[in-house]
């Protein structure tokens, strides 16, 4: 999951429109991130993202409790 701002994504993502080129952005919820632990293909997908956001506040939650703000963190 990228650390990233509200502000930042959406300079990273006129960035992307600018551009002109096709970019990867996902929306990480719980379930991908338990299911990219034990698939390593689906984790190499999500590792060659443009970016990763959370969706939802669960991730935002857990990724302040390890101190590793994101995405309105």
């Amino acid at each position: 999951m990228d650390d990233v701002t509200n502000d930042d994504l959406v300079a990273l993502v006129n960035g992307y429109v600018a551009s002109r080129q096709p970019h990867q952005i996902i929306t990480l919820n719980p379930e991908m991130v338990v299911a990219a632990w034990d698939d390593p293909g689906f984790r190499q997908v999500l590792n060659s993202a443009d970016a990763n956001v959370a969706d939802g506040i669960g991730l935002m939650m857990a990724a302040r409790w390890l101190v590793t703000p994101c995405v309105n963190g």
